[in-house]
């Protein structure tokens, strides 16, 4: 038997899920492939040469059910004969929940738990004091309620990460995740590392600012907007909390250079952010969702995105209740 882990690259719930999926399988003496992947990656998120693999056992982690691919990860399940134990907290669909469990998935989700990775390590019985430390990183920086230095440290190292590799099969963050599970979450980040958050941090700086001066507001449904531009050198989530800190609005949304859309809402608001998602076919949580906009952003074209974005949301709103 082999464990093939598949969890989510764009964030540390996503490598901390795998960190601990390589210490169940190591504790099990138990061989195992990790493949690290994004919504973007579309028919890559579940690879089509697992289905050759004889005897696997396929964990899937902090990967939404609500995708656009799942009728193609459906059918490569089935030639893996169902052995998929699938774990995740996002929102969810009868009609996906109905199609992942006719082909025998044993799926846990979730939305209410905060993070994939307490939900990991809560399903698999992971109760050492590493595990819990390791979960307990992807908990803070999902609930994007940080506590310690060492988890933004880890943040920020993935989000660089994930700039330097936008694609398949992003080695920089598995080596992470393979440090993660090993050397727990406070001893990862060794002086090399330390080096590169020096000068990504440096980068980030510059580009945050860059990002400050882009905010445009509109409003709908009585609800204010602010919309700003980001490069992918630097997270959604990092843009909106820049952008949070400066502006006054109900909803802050972030338009990436790559085509990602970031919606996030100030602190006391009870906007449910997943509907915003779904009208560009993403999903998410209720406090934090994002979607893709299906084509590259330059900076020239974000005003004409914006109106764009605007027009898209006006159209298919409705007003949520607060």
């Amino acid at each position: 038997m082999i464990n093939v882990i598949i969890s989510h690259s764009a964030d540390l719930d996503g490598i901390s899920s795998a960190a601990l999926l390589i210490r169940k399988s190591i504790f099990s003496n138990t061989p195992y492939l990790l493949y690290l992947r994004d919504y973007k990656d579309n028919d890559k998120v579940y690879p089509e040469n697992i289905t050759v693999i004889k005897e696997v056992k396929v964990l899937i982690t902090d990967i939404s059910t609500n995708l656009n691919s799942i009728e193609l990860i459906t059918e490569r399940i089935k030639k893996t004969n169902g052995n998929v134990e699938w774990t995740d907290h996002h929102e969810t669909k009868e009609e996906v929940i109905d199609k992942l469990k006719s082909v025998n998935v044993d799926l846990l989700v979730e939305k209410d738990a905060g993070s994939a990775s307490i939900l990991v390590q809560k399903r698999y019985g992971l109760e050492d004091e590493l595990s819990k430390l390791i979960a307990d990183a992807g908990f803070q920086s999902d609930t994007l309620n940080i506590n310690d230095q060492y988890v933004m440290d880890l943040v920020d190292i993935i989000d660089y990460f994930n700039y330097l590799e936008k694609d398949p099969p992003r080695c920089r963050l598995a080596f992470l995740a393979v440090q993660l599970a090993l050397k727990g979450p406070k001893e990862v980040i060794s002086e090399d590392l330390n080096s590169m958050l020096e000068y990504y941090r440096i980068k980030k700086r510059e580009e945050l600012e860059y990002t400050t001066k882009s905010v445009r507001f509109f409003t709908i449904n009585g609800y204010r907007f602010a919309i700003a531009y980001a490069t992918s050198l630097i997270s959604g989530t990092q843009a909106a909390n820049k952008i949070i800190e400066n502006n006054d609005a109900d909803v802050y949304i972030i338009v990436k250079d790559e085509g990602g859309i970031s919606f996030r809402r100030k602190k006391n608001s009870n906007i449910n952010l997943v509907p915003l998602a779904n009208i560009f076919g993403g999903g998410g949580h209720e406090y934090a969702s994002g979607a893709n906009l299906g084509k590259k952003v330059k900076p020239d074209e974000f005003e004409r995105v914006t109106k764009e974005i605007y027009e898209k949301i006006k159209e298919n709103w409705l007003k949520p209740s607060s």
